[in-house]
């Protein structure tokens, strides 16, 4: 098994508000050999869900307008076959 011609086929969907993240996540994604598609919002995810099916989507939990948790919820069903990976960088300040 050859990883490195596997990443070259993965098409990753990367959703995050924070520009640097989303920035920094397709490029190394990118030099790994992915295919990364971006989106600020769970909305424009909804919309890129309908013209490319992706092998991963990784969403951060706090958007605006819909959350991460809440846009999983909505694509369970029709894409239940995708990775999927929630991330967060809201940390509890206690």
């Amino acid at each position: 098994m050859d990883l490195f011609k596997e990443l070259r086929e993965v098409r990753i969907l990367l959703i995050d508000d924070d520009k640097w993240v989303r920035d920094s996540m397709a490029m190394f994604f990118e030099g790994e050999g992915c295919h990364v598609s971006v989106c600020e919002t769970a909305e424009e995810g909804l919309e890129a869900l309908l013209n490319q099916d992706y092998h991963t989507i990784i969403v951060d939990y706090l958007l605006p307008g819909m959350d991460g948790l809440e846009f999983f919820r909505i694509i369970a069903e029709s894409h239940e076959s995708v990775s999927k990976v929630l991330i967060t960088a809201y940390g509890n300040q206690n």
